[in-house]
């Protein structure tokens, strides 16, 4: 085998599994080639029939010639690490020797991990004494947030997360420093390792008011002559030649692609210009001429992200979706999830209740098998129980709502609790995918007295899901003569063969089963 292609053969395998190798994959299926401006154009039209405006910005090119003392060793230190990389490739280093030789132009602060929000990439919340990332995006902590403004979203890869740079250095403060207009807020959209099109349809998920202004910095894939059709009916500024050699604005490149601080504060100034100018004379928009093929291109790109996003989840996700297409009911839809470890008269009671208040009401159980009772025992009970109220549909919540995938601090909550849980998985999957599929409004919960790990989750729920347009809705409790009924009790009862006391916790379908499958000899 040639060494170009052993190469190329190890690249592909590295990314099997990506969400870049998806994305090319559903593409290359729909056959979609030059949808740039397209895509560009679609967004440009959704920011505008939100009363918002666009700017789009081609980021600054390395110099290719006249190079300062800094800009000779990033050329010097990107040639070591492809040979390094490459020695690694054809076997002749390990992984250790990979990381120890390769070159790290960026040695303080880094990017977060990137995950998956409907069909586009956020980075992963965390917090740190140099970077602070909440609800997928980095934030200025200790800055103080401007009110009664508009916004200025400043969307793009790593060039606008400037990683290597402190909060007061980020392209997004320093541009904000550089306008000095108390009208408008700049706030940070970058999502390190991601392109221009994963940036577009962020927007297309971003609530734009009236006289927010969008800046889609970064447009590595656009063609000089896209460029050209993008102009005559849209703002771009374009910065590619800013940075080449000879200027003196000092070193500005932490190596051939990000910004030092300095290197961010030139652009920050390039852009406030644009900002001003446009300000200054009034923004007009020229005629967006989103032809009808165009509008085509567009719908099938977004439909190609929507398939790639099923199948980065898991694979068996598209399928799961489909099934639960086929279970959609038309009306006023309501959900519980719920373990029924076992189904007692508290979930039948809180079943009963929520079916009066919806058209349709889909029950999800949780299909893990980590409790005391087995999946099929549980699913068995739910059926039975609900037969008698027409309404509801018993659904299997499969891996994609409250697993060990989604939240797995649920199947621990009898060990430990985890106070710093992350339920954020399991709601993004629920709010993107199934609340959508079923066109779930409310999502019904009971009051929970007992389980730590439950009562968080509900309340995270609360501040988590009216935001995406569905309400939750907590049911008191059932009590009984022993007090407030849970599974727990019934699990203890059991345990102890106290089973005179089952009939104030179990209705008498879910006994039925326990019988059946000699639980209660």
């Amino acid at each position: 085998m040639k060494l170009r292609d052993f190469y190329k053969n190890r690249i592909n395998r590295s990314e099997v599994n990506s969400w870049k190798f998806l994305l090319e994959d559903e593409i290359s299926k729909n056959s979609l080639e030059y949808f740039n401006v397209s895509v560009l154009k679609g967004v440009k039209n959704y920011v505008e029939n939100n009363e918002g405006s666009i700017l789009f910005v081609d980021r600054p090119m390395f110099p290719t010639s006249n190079f300062s003392k800094n800009e000779k060793r990033i050329n010097i230190n990107v040639w070591r690490n492809r040979i390094v990389k490459l020695l690694y490739n054809i076997q002749i280093i390990n992984k250790n020797s990979l990381e120890k030789k390769t070159f790290n132009f960026i040695k303080n602060i880094t990017g977060s991990p990137n995950k998956l929000r409907k069909n586009y990439m956020v980075n992963e919340d965390f917090d740190n004494s140099l970077v602070r990332v909440v609800n997928g995006y980095r934030q200025y902590s200790k800055k103080e947030p401007l009110l009664n403004c508009n916004s200025i979203y400043l969307f793009g890869s790593s060039l606008v997360y400037s990683p290597g740079c402190g909060d007061t250095e980020t392209l997004s403060s320093l541009l904000e420093n550089q306008l000095n207009n108390s009208k408008f807020k700049v706030i940070n959209r970058g999502v390190p390792c991601k392109d221009a099109w994963n940036s577009c349809f962020a927007i297309l998920d971003t609530k734009i008011s009236k006289g927010d202004l969008v800046i889609l910095y970064g447009l590595k894939h656009l063609s000089e002559k896209d460029k050209i059709t993008l102009k005559k009916e849209s703002k771009l500024l374009d910065l590619t030649e800013t940075l080449m050699r000879p200027h003196n604005f000092g070193n500005v490149f932490y190596d051939r692609t990000h910004l030092t601080p300095e290197g961010n504060k030139v652009i920050a100034n390039f852009i406030a210009t644009e900002i001003k100018a446009n300000l200054k004379k009034g923004t007009t928009i020229a005629q967006n001429s989103f032809s009808n093929k165009e509008k085509s291109i567009f719908k099938k790109v977004k439909q190609c992200r929507n398939k790639a996003a099923l199948r980065y989840i898991d694979e068996g996700f598209p399928h799961y979706i489909n099934i639960l297409k086929s279970q959609y009911k038309l009306g006023n839809n309501g959900i519980a999830a719920m373990n029924c470890n076992p189904f007692t008269l508290g979930h039948k009671y809180l079943i009963s209740t929520a079916s009066k208040m919806v058209d349709n009401l889909y029950i999800f159980v949780v299909e893990e098998d980590k409790s005391y009772f087995k999946f099929e025992q549980r699913f068995e009970m739910v059926k039975n129980g609900v037969k008698d109220i027409a309404n509801v549909e018993v659904v299997k919540a499969g891996k994609y709502l409250v697993s060990s995938m989604t939240f797995p601090d649920y199947f621990k909550k009898e060990e430990k609790f985890n106070p710093i849980m992350d339920v954020s998985y399991d709601f993004e999957i629920f709010t993107s995918y199934i609340a959508p599929t079923l066109k779930l409004k409310n999502r019904f919960i009971a009051t929970e007295p007992f389980c730590k790990t439950t009562r968080t989750q509900h309340e995270i729920m609360k501040e988590t899901l009216p935001s995406n347009g569905i309400s939750v809705i907590e049911i008191e409790r059932l009590e009984n003569e022993y007090g407030p009924i849970s599974a727990s009790k019934v699990r203890k009862l059991i345990k102890n063969k106290d089973f005179e006391k089952l009939g104030s916790f179990l209705p008498k379908t879910t006994i039925d089963v326990l019988i059946k499958y000699g639980h209660l000899n």
